[in-house]
């Protein structure tokens, strides 16, 4: 799963955020077919990534946050089972201090 932003070439994780942002420069091998994995009815996957160093915002303040997930994107090659579209979390306010 890789960070990125609504409109980068290849992405499945991304953020709606309420703020002006500086963005981080990064190249990112497209995705083939044997980069996706099954996950079993009930299993969870988790992972962490510094949001301030993708998302550089740099005044602080509180902001309005919802994480995409698409594993669809239009540079993607996914498998056929893969669920197509976007999923969104629950929005939260995050303080930058």
């Amino acid at each position: 799963m890789s960070p990125g932003y609504s409109d980068s070439i290849s992405r499945e994780i991304y953020f709606d955020l309420d703020t002006t942002y500086g963005r981080r420069k990064y190249d990112r091998d497209l995705p083939v077919p044997a980069d996706y994995g099954l996950l079993e009815t009930g299993a969870t996957i988790s992972a962490t990534f510094d949001l301030l160093a993708w998302y550089r915002n740099l005044d602080p303040g509180s902001y309005r946050l919802t994480c995409r997930y698409q594993a669809d994107e239009p540079a993607a090659h996914p498998p056929e089972v893969i669920v197509r579209g976007v999923v969104s979390s629950e929005t939260v306010d995050v303080t930058v201090s």
